[in-house]
């Protein structure tokens, strides 16, 4: 049975080019996003419904899971997934690039925006000169990370493609907890090592979680 879309109520519409994005509501950004309601439900109504658990908790869900709460279906949760991943795209831009990566925080600061809300495990690399100096990042690695996934010949391959003195891991945990698990200590121990056989320093490994973030260097732990 076809489903007629009902209208969206104008008032969010009105209000956000009055006021700014600012002035809405959870519930009211995302309405705006569905752009339209459901046969007996307004796009209001499913914005309340999506976003009663607070934005972290739809930003964690991939597409398909979006999909299936009830009146959204995969061209809405196709939209609020891009939306999201907008947002994430933008906050990592706004990271000065030409950081140096001095204390753990520096590290954290650069992949938070990205790492931090997602429901699966990434691996990200952040590529540094001589002098600490952010030369690039690059995602190599989704989904569970155990002590297989971590790919000395990838990371390193890319490492030395880039001209890296140095490399910074970063992976973030879907849980919120940031703490190491006994696979993150042990990959990271085998890669310092392959580090310095091959001349590319491993100087932390950060995990991001909701509750901050965790660093395995300052912990002591390789």
């Amino acid at each position: 049975m076809l489903i007629k879309e009902i209208p969206l109520d104008e008032r969010p519409r009105e209000r956000i080019v009055r006021l700014g994005p600012g002035a809405l509501s959870n519930a009211e950004l995302v309405a705006l996003v569905f752009g339209n309601g459901v046969n007996g439900k307004s796009a209001l109504e499913l914005g309340e419904e999506a976003a009663k658990n607070g934005l972290s908790d739809i930003a964690r869900k991939e597409v398909r899971q979006l999909a299936r709460l009830r009146g959204i279906g995969p061209a809405k949760a196709s939209r609020l997934a891009a939306a999201f991943e907008l947002g994430r795209r933008a906050a990592e831009e706004a990271v000065d690039k030409k950081s140096f990566v001095r204390v753990p925080g520096d590290a954290a600061k650069i992949v938070e925006s990205s790492l931090r809300g997602l429901s699966r495990e990434h691996l990200k690399v952040l590529f540094l000169n001589s002098r600490n100096r952010l030369m690039g990042e690059e995602t190599l690695f989704v989904g569970s990370l155990d002590s297989n996934a971590f790919s000395a010949r990838e990371i390193f391959k890319t490492a030395l493609d880039r001209g890296a003195a140095a490399i910074v891991l970063a992976h973030n945990h879907p849980s919120g907890d940031s703490s190491p698990s006994d696979e993150d200590v042990e990959s990271t121990k085998n890669l310092a090592l392959a580090g310095k056989l091959l001349g590319v320093q491993v100087l932390d490994h950060v995990i991001i979680g909701g509750d901050g973030f965790y660093s395995m260097k300052e912990a002591g732990l390789f």
